[in-house]
């Protein structure tokens, strides 16, 4: 199995617990801000992180900031403004895309699949656009299977993805059981197509990113975007080269740490939604297969990090690391978008610690 197929999988499962700490100097500045860039300092001249992080507090910045190189053979920095592959960081917007729909009074979240999908499977009649949310529909996912790395190269669309796993056996009956599916996304970008009558990246642009000024997101499937995205790297070498119309809705969208500032912000003040509707995507539906007493929401984990409740998501995919955590009673939000495989956890856990525990 390759590298990058044991990391896609890995996003799905809930990550380990280690750290690693950078001490101060004796005598040297102690503030959390201070005591970040150390940490960060550190990892990136150990090769162990690239990329940028950003923590906000009651929608107030206190920490952006960039690390390494995001084209290592052009020597072009990391900034705050540099723009990342989201891989499963992708989904919470298309969840919430969903939920916008539904606002419209265009879909239900109780809607079965079926219902927009064009000659739809017989063994999917009772799957409905919640268990697709929350991977409860037993659909199994196009990026573990054994011909994922040959594939993932080239152009695919929407409908070309959803034939990858359209006649696959179901893993267990809709509503069942609980196991991470990046199909099931894959399928809701599709909706949301057929009853927007808008490409994904079209709606993203008209219903999230404009509206919340997030200049620097998207969805790309032309790959046009080119140099103002930054390289991924599997240590030394660039990544496997992965199209992002295979991505697609589950983990095809980019963004800056920036812009998920905004995003978070916009969370917080219920801007796209109102707050009933939004409370839909935090909501504790099922509880994971993880080793941990964690539960999903839509597009959301909804688990306890460093012994407080967060609702957070990771993404790991072609060369990129990506997490955000959002501790909501804190209203802190720490986001860390990187470059190359690193352990995000473990890097969340030690940052959290600096902000939240050892303020």
């Amino acid at each position: 199995m390759s590298r990058l197929v044991v990391f896609l999988i890995c996003v799905s499962l809930v990550f380990g617990t280690s750290t690693l700490t950078v001490n101060a100097e004796e005598g040297a500045p102690t503030s959390p801000t201070t005591r970040i860039d150390a940490y960060l300092s550190h990892l990136t001249a150990t090769g162990a992180f690239s990329g940028s992080v950003l923590v906000s507090k009651n929608g107030d910045i206190l920490f952006s900031k960039g690390y390494g190189l995001a084209d290592r053979e052009n020597g072009v920095s990391n900034t705050p403004q540099t723009r990342y592959i989201l891989a499963s960081v992708s989904k919470q917007f298309i969840a919430m895309s969903i939920l916008i729909l539904q606002k419209q009074h265009k879909l239900s979240v109780r809607d079965h699949v079926c219902a927009h999908i064009p000659d739809c499977p017989r063994a999917w009649k009772d799957i409905t656009l919640h268990h697709l949310l929350t991977h409860t529909s037993g659909i199994q996912d196009y990026m573990s299977f054994n011909d994922f790395g040959a594939q993932m190269g080239y152009p695919h669309n929407p409908t070309e993805l959803i034939g990858w796993f359209r006649n696959k056996p179901l893993w267990f009956a809709p509503g069942t059981g609980w196991r991470y599916s990046n199909s099931g996304y894959a399928l809701l970008g599709y909706v949301i197509e057929q009853v927007s009558a808008e490409s994904l990246a079209q709606f993203l642009r008209e219903n999230i990113f404009d509206p919340l000024q997030m200049n620097d997101s998207g969805y790309d499937p032309d790959n046009a975007i080119g140099t103002d995205l930054a390289v991924g790297y599997d240590d030394a070498e660039r990544s496997d080269y992965m199209d992002m119309s295979v991505a697609y809705a589950p983990g095809g969208l980019y963004a800056s740490i920036e812009d998920l500032g905004r995003w978070s912000n916009a969370l917080d003040a219920n801007t796209l939604l109102p707050a009933r509707m939004e409370k839909l995507l935090f909501k504790a539906y099922v509880r994971t297969a993880g080793a941990s007493a964690e539960s999903y929401g839509y597009g959301w984990f909804i688990r306890k990090r460093l012994n407080r409740a967060v609702v957070e998501h990771a993404g790991v995919l072609a060369g990129f690391s990506t997490l955000i955590t959002r501790f909501q009673k804190e209203h802190i939000t720490i986001i860390i978008l990187a470059n190359q495989y690193v352990n995000t956890d473990a890097i969340g856990n030690e940052i959290s610690r600096l902000v939240v525990v050892d303020k």
